[in-house]
């Protein structure tokens, strides 16, 4: 068991210069190697590690332990948590074989991975002052192409009255929200069940990540409209995502 806070700032500016060391292929090391180490230290707080056994990231975090203990976690799906953190304050929690983080309204699960096969014998650290953090991948480029374009102004466009947007906005769709949605599959219709990760391209269309799979799921909903109210959600279906818009200055 192992539980700890920290000021999600600065966990996440460590995490996203650690993981750098982390490989993306493993190339004969070991399968741990792809993980970020966090330990928890006697004068309150966390040490943070990922190598891959040619160069060692290490970095330290003040934080509140309530359990002392160490967790292994996949190090680009904790990059990813770490930049898009809500609030001032993260909290990380072994539950069984799964980390928990809790940053404000937002829940991610994360499997771990076995911390007592990581290298022991490590080359010396690296000065983290001059490493970069580590760069977002194509996953969250197109995220943020997404969110950019939604955030965009639109001149000469009628605002819709406030009753009407209470009216058709969606609802159980937040980021860290549990889902069940609907998979077609060539054994028929699958039902999984995951959390909500992020908004994406299209009508209320979010971004879901299932227990124990790496790559999220572009989950679509469908309303039945109802007079007066809020309308109904009525199912929620995995579909193919849209094709992403082309970069500005790309052929």
């Amino acid at each position: 068991m192992t539980a700890f806070s920290a000021p999600a700032r600065d966990l996440a500016d460590v995490v996203l210069r650690v993981a750098r060391f982390a490989p993306t292929e493993l190339n004969g090391r070991p399968p741990v190697c792809k993980g970020v180490l966090l330990t928890t230290v006697r004068r309150g707080g966390v040490e943070v590690l990922a190598t891959d056994t040619g160069a060692t990231g290490h970095g330290r975090v003040l934080a509140t332990v309530t359990e002392p203990g160490r967790v292994l976690v996949d190090a680009t799906h904790l990059a990813r948590i770490a930049r898009h953190l809500p609030a001032p304050h993260v909290r990380i929690a072994t539950d069984g074989t799964t980390a928990v983080i809790t940053c404000g309204p937002a829940t991610w699960r994360l499997l771990t991975m076995p911390d007592e096969d990581y290298p022991a014998d490590l080359p010396p650290a690296a000065d983290l002052r001059a490493v970069r953090p580590i760069p977002m991948d194509g996953h969250q480029l197109a995220l943020t192409r997404g969110e950019a374009f939604a955030r965009r102004i639109r001149p000469r466009r009628a605002a819709r009255p406030p009753r009407a947007t209470g009216l058709y906005a969606p609802s159980g769709l937040d980021v860290g929200a549990q889902i069940t949605w609907t998979r077609k599959t060539e054994d028929g219709p699958q039902t999984v069940t995951g959390q909500v990760w992020s908004a994406a391209p299209g009508t209320h269309a979010v971004w879901a990540l299932a227990e124990g799979e790496p790559a999220p799921a572009y989950v679509r909903p469908e309303y039945a409209p109802r007079r007066g109210g809020r309308p109904d959600l009525t199912r929620l279906t995995e579909c193919p995502p849209p094709p992403a818009a082309p970069m500005r200055g790309t052929p």
